[in-house]
């Protein structure tokens, strides 16, 4: 009897973990709508409970607001208003969980690396490529001038 209590729980679970690892099996392990399936179904029965729930709830309510009221005397409406609010939220949430299922996992697994910020100028960052000790100085700035090479030429 405890195993057959907890089977909810365990269906669930193992639904979870059998759409990880068929999104992360790039195509090698097929059964994503069987696994959906799995993960979904005792939730969505709860949550046919919970609005079967808040139904009869509003109904006692509304009885004891308005007594005379045949609308709510018998509460013949719970049930079927419980049935089209579980077919509508449950087949959107249906919808949403297929199209996140359907998504390739590196859109959820692989995060954005941030760029580090820029170096202050005449900085080089750590891992950069430094000045090349071989080339030649670099040209003077616009507007000055060349110094003129005052040594003579050494005969050696």
């Amino acid at each position: 009897m405890a195993i057959g209590l907890t089977s909810p729980i365990g269906t669930t679970v193992l639904g979870l973990l059998a759409l990880h690892d068929i999104r992360h099996s790039k195509g090698t392990i097929t059964g994503l709508p069987l696994a959906l399936a799995d993960a979904l179904l005792f939730p969505l029965l709860a949550l046919g409970g919970l609005f079967y729930w808040l139904c009869h709830t509003t109904n006692r309510i509304a009885r004891d607001l308005a007594p005379s009221s045949p609308l709510f005397d018998r509460g013949e409406w719970v049930g079927p208003a419980a049935v089209v609010l579980t077919l509508i939220v449950g087949s959107l949430l249906v919808w949403l969980a297929w199209r996140a299922a359907s998504k390739p996992a590196a859109a959820f697994s692989d995060p954005p690396q941030a760029t580090p910020p820029p170096a202050p100028a005449g900085v080089i960052p750590p891992g950069a490529p430094g000045p090349d000790p071989h080339s030649t100085p670099a040209a003077p700035a616009s507007g000055a001038k060349p110094r003129a090479n005052t040594e003579s030429p050494s005969s050696g």
